[in-house]
């Protein structure tokens, strides 16, 4: 697998990546999800990535090999291989990933669309299933404040290189 990295976009611009992500807003959840018409149509929080990062032609590599609760060091791992890691978080921009770690490791991402550092407010788009509900398909792609468990959960913040703010 390659960096996600611009480059083959020339200036791609973090307000394509949000809006290429928030066209996918209502979309089913779907565990390993790929697919955004038809029958089967539904996405999990790496899938977004991966049809973001495809549809944009920036990669089109694939986070894949985890599993319905991804074992945090795989996901990670995947992760870090195709993204620069942003350190420190305060650093986050617009088009950033966010990884939430729940105990076990980086087991979700979400895009962030928009900021508000001095109330501390993130803005993201991800695809989320109900906690405990493996399967599901009743929240899905989502656009919301970054709050509560998911804000705490919040461990690392990724990079696509060359994207322009």
């Amino acid at each position: 697998m390659k960096k996600l990295t611009a480059q083959l976009t020339p200036q791609l611009t973090a307000q394509q990546v949000i809006s290429a992500a928030r066209q996918y807003v209502g979309l089913k959840y779907r565990t390993q999800g790929r697919d955004v018409v038809g029958e089967s149509a539904g996405l999990d929080c790496g899938g977004l990535l991966v049809v973001v990062c495809k549809e944009l032609s920036i990669t089109d590599s694939d986070l894949s090999g985890y599993s319905n609760s991804p074992d945090g060091a795989t996901f990670e791992k995947l992760l870090q291989t195709d993204l620069d890691e942003v350190t420190p978080k305060e650093d986050v921009r617009l088009a950033d990933i966010l990884a939430m770690n729940y105990g076990e490791g980086v087991q979700h991402i979400a895009i962030v669309s928009a900021i508000n550092k001095e109330a501390n407010r993130y803005t993201v788009i991800h695809a989320k299933r109900p906690r405990g509900s493996f399967g599901s398909t009743d929240k899905g792609v989502i656009e919301q404040y970054l709050h509560g468990y998911d804000l705490r959960a919040w461990s690392k913040t990724f990079r696509i290189k060359g994207i322009e703010n």
